[in-house]
């Protein structure tokens, strides 16, 4: 089966009306009594979904997020500082992006180090971000390469960077 793309918070929250959908036709079954299959053909989900949430299964944004090397709330942190970082022109490398999740780790008490393929899972998992990842920032550089006042703001962000890490 192929691994599923999208953090955990991107499958919970981009199929929030499939979630509402399963709930309402949940609870149709319990109060009205109506079948497994006919429920499936009014709310058009498969009747083995139905009858594995009936039975307590969890939704699958949910089943594995202990698993994850980072919680839903810390990917979305360091989306954010990404996002953050991209606009202010600076190139993000790999290596950049996997030493701030351990180091978000490492804040959170963990000691665990991050997988072979963890970077290459994050992005598929954050395709809105692959772009600041694998472009190089050649015109915020060439227009910073001129201008004091960028290149002074530019070496302010750097420096935050470092900080932070």
């Amino acid at each position: 089966m192929p691994r599923p793309t999208g953090s955990a918070s991107q499958r919970c929250g981009g199929e929030n009306n499939r979630e509402q959908l399963i709930e309402d036709a949940l609870h149709t079954i319990e109060t009205e009594g109506i079948s497994l299959a006919t429920t499936e053909k009014c709310y058009t989900i498969p009747k083995q979904t139905l009858g594995h949430r009936k039975n307590g299964r969890k939704p699958q944004c949910l089943a594995h997020a202990t698993q994850q090397a980072l919680s839903p709330e810390e990917e979305e942190e360091l989306v954010d500082w990404l996002r953050e970082m991209d606009s202010w022109g600076l190139h993000l490398r790999l290596n950049l992006v996997k030493a701030c999740a351990e180091a978000i780790q490492r804040e959170c008490g963990s000691n665990e180090t991050l997988g072979i393929h963890w970077i290459q899972h994050f992005m598929d998992g954050h395709p809105e971000i692959h772009s600041a990842l694998s472009q190089w920032q050649d015109v915020q550089r060439a227009r910073a390469e001129w201008d004091p006042e960028r290149m002074k703001l530019f070496y302010d962000n750097v420096y935050q960077v470092i900080v932070f890490l």
